[in-house]
């Protein structure tokens, strides 16, 4: 992403013709995409990031709880992924 002036919000960029707009979810995806095709890696999509999100914060030893409201999960579904 090109980036915004440091006083801007931190989820922020600088779009070439209407300024500052908020970095969306799809925005995002599409860069990492762009990102892991350019260096030959595999592509990431949105539910891999949560999962590995969860992952990540249930291996820092985040409680189970903290980490379920975190990541909005609904259920104990992210379980399964464990």
């Amino acid at each position: 992403m090109n980036p915004a002036d440091p006083s801007a919000h931190l989820f922020v960029w600088k779009h070439p013709t209407s300024g500052l707009r908020p970095l969306s979810r799809s925005e995002v995806i599409k860069c990492i995409a762009l990102l892991t095709t350019a260096h030959n890696l595999p592509n990431f999509k949105g539910h891999s990031l949560r999962i590995r999100g969860t992952l990540h914060y249930l291996l820092w030893g985040i409680p189970f709880d903290i980490v379920k409201t975190m990541g909005r999960w609904a259920g104990d579904s992210f379980m399964i992924y464990l």
